[in-house]
């Protein structure tokens, strides 16, 4: 099973793109096995330890961060008001 899902605004283009069409950034997600999402902080952390830079969260826009990884606008206020987790732990 894939283990990383590409976030692009047209879910049937299965081309990561071009830099002149993409530039430099993928937006992605990492998943396990059963394809549920792994926090951002630990594929920081591995990544990093491997060296890898990333910047990894969902800071700059966790509604479109929730929509690419299908949540709902009550599953975001859960995870934020009840389990005190950001929009990609």
């Amino acid at each position: 099973a894939p283990v990383v899902r590409v976030h692009r605004d047209n879910a049937s283009d299965t081309s990561v793109g071009t830099v002149d069409t993409q530039g430099p950034t993928v937006a992605l997600c990492v998943v396990d096995d059963d394809g549920t999402p792994v926090g951002h902080g630990l594929v920081e952390k591995v990544a990093g330890q491997r060296g890898v830079a990333c910047r990894a969260g969902c800071f700059c826009n966790p509604g479109a961060c929730g929509h690419f990884v299908g949540f709902t606008p009550d599953d975001l206020r859960r995870f934020n008001a009840e389990l005190h987790h950001s929009c990609s732990d």
